[in-house]
């Protein structure tokens, strides 16, 4: 369940990302992405984000974003909001405890980490991850020229895109 939350949390965020806040997420903005059951018989359902507007955290403009997930017999079930920012290359998350989390850093090179922190709404609580950067390169999706990011995280590896989704 943990690696779930991490991954669901990833994607959105890795796969979006767009250089300036202002043009991140637009507001009325939806995107869908499939969410894989574990004990389901048709183990797809899928993950709604849907940003919802701007607000203020701790003196931060942020994106308010709102998250449903859809199982595979139709349940939506809400999850926890979740706001963000952007300085630069880097992404920020707000977790309740009154502080924010690198979520990403593009500018990160090989052999740097980050801790980021997501909600697990299984157990109700926020947990931390360590991000370690193995290895940059730059990769071309839909014509675009991309910095890709290749992690390790305590739960297992991924692969991130700078800018991929964007709706430019």
């Amino acid at each position: 369940m943990k690696l779930d939350r991490i991954i669901y949390t990833s994607i959105f965020f890795f796969w979006t990302f767009f250089t300036y806040c202002q043009d991140f997420a637009p507001v009325g903005s939806i995107w869908h992405y499939t969410n894989y059951e574990t004990s389901a018989p048709n183990p797809l359902g899928y993950l709604k984000i849907e940003c919802v507007g701007d607000t203020v955290v701790l003196d931060k403009t942020c994106r308010h974003l709102k998250k449903t997930k859809v199982q595979s017999n139709g349940i939506s079930v809400s999850e926890k909001d979740e706001f963000i920012y952007n300085s630069g290359d880097t992404v920020f998350i707000y977790v309740p405890d009154d502080s924010f989390y690198v979520l990403y850093n593009f500018n990160a090179q090989p052999g740097d980490t980050w801790t980021t922190s997501a909600y697990d709404m299984y157990d109700d609580i926020y947990v931390e991850s360590t991000h370690l950067v193995d290895s940059i390169a730059t990769t071309i999706i839909n014509g675009q020229s991309l910095k890709q990011l290749f992690v390790r995280t305590t739960e297992g590896n991924l692969t991130f895109w700078q800018e991929y989704g964007s709706n430019q």
